[in-house]
């Protein structure tokens, strides 16, 4: 597992370590390769095939080769992550998953030449975090496993939602707020330069429910927010809506204390999974604010259904506030 902190503007690809490869590439300017990206995070997961186009840069062949265009191939549904136990991750089911739509992609794994495993937020504490990682890679193709740490999931959050192009392209400040199952990601983002990262507990499925409203289950941030709201529940007890909605506004004045600045208080201190954002003087210093992640589609809107976790009560609060 190697742990990722920094994300490249533009992808550079030393395909010339291999001497067979080298080879294989001798003459050549231009290559396309199938390429699967499989997401394993702590709410949710899917798979994605694009068609990555590699260009040599300069006249000399030994020039690196940079990534210049990039063509979905396929997306798959999102998945709810699937759990075995409050600690497992179920790989069968996982595994299933991925083999059904590399079907539906018309793909097979020897067709495949390179991917990468990325497992994120909560999921990466789990404990059978690392050998699913290495399944995935051993049965996907030409893989790298990697864990995406906050900061790293921050980076790519800002720049998959489109916060940095908006940044570069009105050369405005722009903060990301990515609000995934698990924890908020948090990046400063000036002129289409990520300067600055942060993370907090704050997520939707640290607390979910049954159809039947019992708790399935209970992540230790959750249980700290549950003390400090007087409130004790074991997985399989009940948890009234009400408590429901006092968890959800008491993660969410946490989140608002890191958005205006540095928390103040205690708890939000306990929640940061980070350092708070570095030269950061709160929402008045920034021109736009783009939320992002799976909350984000309640926050605008454009998700009303219940999926048996704090995420439509997230949405709601963060709304109002």
């Amino acid at each position: 597992m190697h742990e990722l902190d920094e994300f490249p503007e533009h992808i550079h690809l030393d395909l010339a370590t291999d001497d067979a490869l080298t080879d294989d590439l001798e003459g050549l300017e231009r290559l396309a390769l199938t390429s699967v990206g499989i997401d394993i995070g702590s709410s949710t997961s899917h798979l994605m095939f694009s068609r990555l186009v590699l260009q040599r840069r300069g006249a000399d062949l030994s020039a690196r080769f940079e990534v210049t265009e990039r063509q979905v191939r396929y997306r798959s549904p999102i998945l709810l992550t699937p759990y075995s136990s409050p600690t497992r991750i179920d790989v069968d089911q996982l595994a299933a998953f991925v083999a059904e739509h590399y079907r539906a992609a018309g793909l097979t794994p020897e067709q495949v030449d390179t991917g990468v495993v990325v497992i994120t937020g909560e999921a990466l504490n789990k404990e059978n975090a690392q050998p699913i990682a290495e399944l995935f890679a051993r049965q996907s193709g030409r893989f790298i496993c990697a864990s995406a740490g906050p900061h790293h999931e921050a980076l790519l959050a800002a720049h998959g939602c489109g916060a940095v192009a908006a940044s570069r392209l009105q050369q405005a400040t722009v903060l990301n707020v990515d609000i995934g199952g698990g924890t908020t990601k948090l990046a400063l983002v000036r002129r289409g330069t990520v300067v600055a990262t942060a993370a907090i507990s704050v997520g939707a499925r640290l607390l979910a429910f049954d159809a039947a409203g019992r708790v399935t289950r209970i992540e230790a941030p959750a249980r700290r927010l549950l003390r400090e709201l007087g409130h004790e529940v074991a997985l399989g007890g009940a948890l009234a809506p009400a408590a429901r909605e006092a968890v959800a506004r008491l993660l969410v004045d946490c989140l608002f204390e890191v958005l205006q600045g540095p928390p103040r208080s205690a708890l939000a201190r306990e929640l940061m999974v980070t350092e708070p954002l570095y030269d950061y003087a709160g929402l008045g210093s920034v021109d736009l604010v783009v939320f992002s992640g799976g909350v984000s589609e309640y926050l605008y809107g454009h998700e009303t259904r219940d999926y048996g976790d704090l995420g439509l009560l997230l949405g709601r609060a963060i709304r109002h506030r």
